[in-house]
């Protein structure tokens, strides 16, 4: 059995690493991750008329927040229900669902889709961050 004795500096080194990699991806969870909606972006705009609508099925595994904005009333129905009549419309839903919208008159919609991280995400990056102290730590005790 081998057993590799690291250095004081080296584990200082290791210890701050860890650390830096975790806070990284914390970043990354907060501000990147939630704009990253696979296969649909993050924005899209609609324009409606009395003639059309919108309609999107999001096939989605995650948790994923919706919000649509406009000047004009439009219309929402989710899965085939109409959930009413809006100038701002926010949801959150996890799984496969169809999303409509419609409008009687000339409208311009904004979609911003947001995908929210799962807290195993969040323990990751904090274990990162504790275990890179926690050697920091305890290689400055040692010495």
């Amino acid at each position: 059995m081998m057993i590799i004795k690291i250095g004081g500096s080296m584990k200082k080194l290791l210890g701050v690493s860890l650390s830096l990699c975790g806070f990284l991806y914390l970043m990354f969870l907060l501000t990147l991750y939630p704009m990253l909606v696979s296969g649909y972006g993050s924005h899209e705009q609609m324009v409606l008329n009395e003639n059309n609508q919108f309609t999107d099925a999001l096939y989605l595994n995650g948790d994923i927040s919706v919000r649509l904005i406009s000047d004009t009333p439009f219309t929402v129905k989710i899965d085939g229900e109409k959930v009413g009549e809006f100038k701002i419309y926010s949801a959150r839903f996890k799984g496969e669902h169809l999303i409509e919208v419609e409008s009687n008159k000339e409208c311009v919609i904004y979609a911003e889709l947001k995908q929210h991280p799962s807290l195993k995400n969040y323990i990751l990056s904090l274990l990162l961050i504790s275990g890179g102290i926690v050697i920091v730590w305890e290689e400055k005790r040692a010495t």
